[in-house]
């Protein structure tokens, strides 16, 4: 099915919204066996706009690596946008077309990418939620649900982006 104009410019707004976000976040978190962690997230601006790259790192508190991720937000080819992601925990690439786009009482934006019907409990479904904070910061979180479970949040952390002086502004 062909992309129409109005479809590739409601992904237009929210791939700006995430390009204003570009830059380092750094928090902690707990994964899916309640252990904490520190992570590092970044999100840069790619292909003139057209795609916002996320490289994430979790880190155990004694330094052993958990997880690492790259994933790439653009438009669909289908209309909407789409999160590609693979990392250490998938040997594959994973299309997460995007759920929802939300706006919380808070005032934060709440982004849904997911794979899988939510509801089905015969197979596996995933989701990544990214919340852009309307303090600045962002919250990144990993949902799933195996055959015969529920799909549940699994593994989150709240960020704050990272300032760093310009060389000369010391």
């Amino acid at each position: 099915m062909p992309v129409t104009h109005s479809q590739q410019e409601s992904a237009s707004p929210l791939l700006a919204a995430l390009v204003d976000r570009e830059g380092r976040y750094s928090g902690s978190g707990v994964n899916h066996e309640r252990k904490p962690f520190d992570a590092d997230l970044r999100l840069r601006s790619r292909a003139g706009g057209h795609a916002v790259e996320i490289t994430y790192r979790a880190v155990g508190l004694e330094g052993a690596p958990m997880h690492e991720e790259l994933s790439v937000i653009s438009s669909f080819s289908e209309g909407g946008l789409c999160l590609w992601t693979v990392s250490t925990g998938r040997p594959y690439v994973l299309d997460l077309p995007l759920r929802s786009d939300q706006i919380t009482s808070r005032g934060d934006r709440e982004l849904i990418f997911g794979a899988g019907d939510p509801r089905d409990l015969e197979s596996f479904r995933m989701e990544i939620v990214l919340m852009l904070g309307a303090d600045g910061g962002l919250d990144y979180a990993h949902r799933w649900g195996l055959p015969g479970e529920e799909l549940v949040p699994r593994s989150s952390v709240s960020l704050a982006r990272v300032i760093t002086p310009r060389v000369g502004e010391i």
